[in-house]
C-alpha cells in the first residue's frame, strides 16, 4: 500500500455499490475546500491492469473533475502487496462513506445484502460495519422490501432525530413496509403522504390507530390533524376497580369500551 498522485482518468467507480447517481448536494463547499486548501484526505484505489478501481472518495473524485483537476493523490491497494478480497473492498467502500451525506440508509442495506450474499452473518457485517446490529437488520430490510423509487428519499444513515424536508425517517420507513393490513399500493401512498407533509412518528401512529379503527386510508390521512394525544387522569372507585377485575375484565378495555358508548368516534 502507498500513496501517490495518479491520473483520473484512470480510475473506474465501484458502481455495484449505490443504487442511483448521487446528487450534487454539498459538493459545492468541498470543491471550494479543495480550492483553499487542498486535497485533505487521498481517494482509495485499488490497482488493475493498468487502471485503478475506486474503494473510496467518490466525492472527492468528482469534485476534482468538476474543478478540471487531471491527477489525485490515493491510497493504492495492490494484490502484490495486500491481500484485498471482495469482501474486504465492499467493506472499505462502506465504511469511508457510512457517516457521510452521500449513503444513505436503503444503500446501506443494499451492501449489508452484498456482504450477505460474500458469505457473512448478521453479527460479522455489524462488527466489522461498526454499526448497531438492529440498525443494520433495518436497513437491510428497507433495500429488500421498499420499492426502488422511493430509496432516495429515506433519511441519511446516522441523522436519526432530524430529517430534512422530503425526507422520510429511517424508523418512519421501517414502519411504513412493516405494517400489516395495507396492500402495496397503499403502503406507496402513505410513504407518499409521510414524504411531502413532512410527517413524524407521532403522525403515523395516529393514521395507523385510524386504519385499525376502520378510518378509509384517504379519509384518515385528512383526519391526522384532529387527532392529537390527550392525557386523561380518571378516579375510578374501588368497588367497582374490583368487581371489573373479578369479571377477568381488564380495565383499560372496560374504559374503552364504556367510553365508546357514550363517544362512537372517539379513537382510544
Amino acid at each position: 500500500m502507498r500513496v501517490e498522485e495518479i491520473s483520473i482518468e484512470n480510475i473506474e467507480m465501484l458502481d455495484n455499490i449505490r443504487l442511483a447517481k448521487p446528487s450534487d448536494s454539498g459538493l459545492g463547499e468541498l470543491m471550494n475546500s479543495i480550492r483553499q486548501q487542498g486535497l485533505l484526505q487521498p481517494v482509495g484505489v485499488r490497482k488493475n491492469n493498468g487502471t485503478y478501481t475506486l474503494i473510496w472518495g467518490f466525492r472527492r473524485v468528482n469534485a476534482y473533475k468538476k474543478l478540471g483537476y487531471k491527477k489525485i493523490d490515493a491510497v493504492i491497494f495492490e494484490d502484490e502487496e495486500q491481500e484485498l478480497t471482495e469482501t474486504d473492498f465492499i467493506i472499505l467502500n462502506a465504511t469511508e462513506n457510512i457517516h457521510r451525506k452521500d449513503i444513505n440508509a436503503v444503500e446501506l442495506g443494499r451492501t449489508c445484502d452484498l456482504l450477505r450474499t460474500q458469505g457473512l452473518s448478521y453479527g460479522e457485517i455489524s462488527a466489522r460495519l461498526n454499526i448497531p446490529l438492529t440498525r443494520m437488520r433495518g436497513c437491510l430490510e428497507l433495500y429488500r422490501r421498499l420499492p426502488i423509487e422511493y430509496a432516495k428519499d429515506v433519511v441519511v444513515y446516522g441523522s436519526n432525530t432530524t430529517t430534512k424536508k422530503g425526507k422520510v425517517g429511517l424508523n418512519v420507513a421501517q414502519a411504513i413496509i412493516r405494517r400489516k393490513g395495507t396492500t402495496k399500493d397503499e403502503r406507496k401512498k402513505i410513504f407518499k403522504w409521510v414524504r411531502e407533509g413532512d410527517r413524524a412518528q407521532a403522525d403515523l401512529n395516529i393514521l395507523f390507530t385510524l386504519l385499525k379503527s376502520g378510518v378509509p386510508l384517504k379519509r384518515a390521512m385528512k383526519d391526522v390533524d384532529n387527532y392529537r394525544p390527550i392525557e386523561v387522569k380518571m378516579v375510578v372507585r374501588r368497588d367497582l376497580f374490583e368487581k371489573i377485575m373479578e369479571d377477568g375484565e381488564h380495565p383499560v378495555d372496560f374504559l374503552k369500551r364504556e367510553i365508546g358508548k357514550v363517544f362512537p368516534s372517539l379513537v382510544l
